[in-house]
């Protein structure tokens, strides 16, 4: 497995985690219904949220690779994170409009824990989900707002530990914050 796809596994976890305490039942990466790419795309996650089929699909981004920086100006937030959903939307636009009884929802994510706002606007729903369980709506949208911006940070600071293990191991030198590390003497 690769090491982006176990942060992209872990957020895909945690969003499982929000919907079914939400009384929603989901699976994880269902092979898609329709479409002539079918055997190529498939979403992560296969809710049924209100009675309707929501094909959710997670992205994590870097803002920082050089294909995701702005063409018009500085690294903006969410900008990474938007771009991503807006990709995801038009590569999957063949297969979900063919069934209108299936509403497609990118979920994408920048590496430092910043949301597209289609996942706030998901956040959104799942609190009010967990208050008709009985839950505080606030604390139930603070308690996913977290969950997922934990996620995804502990999944890159997994991967950046895993970079510095494979320097250490080829005897180049690690890197910390302020620049690489030399040894002391």
């Amino acid at each position: 497995m690769g090491r982006g796809t176990q942060r992209h596994n872990g957020v895909c976890k945690t969003i499982r985690r929000i919907l079914h305490l939400t009384g929603v039942h989901s699976s994880e990466e269902p092979p898609m219904q329709r479409g002539p790419t079918r055997a190529k795309r498939r979403g992560d996650i296969l809710a049924f949220i209100d009675n309707q089929t929501h094909w959710l699909d997670v992205t994590v981004s870097h803002p920082c690779v050089p294909h995701n920086v702005p063409s018009d100006g500085p690294i903006r937030p969410r900008y990474t994170a938007e771009k991503a959903a807006r990709r995801k939307i038009q590569s999957f636009a063949t297969i979900v409009n063919t069934d209108p009884a299936v509403q497609f929802l990118p979920l994408s994510f920048e590496a430092y824990g910043s949301f597209d706002s289609r996942v706030h606007t998901f956040i959104d729903s799942a609190a009010i989900r967990a208050e008709r369980a009985g839950f505080n709506r606030t604390s139930a949208k603070l308690l996913f707002t977290r969950a997922l911006a934990v996620s995804v940070q502990a999944g890159t600071a997994r991967l950046f530990m895993n970079y510095q293990h494979r320097l250490i191991a080829q005897g180049q030198p690690q890197i910390s914050f302020w620049g690489p590390v030399r040894d002391r003497q």
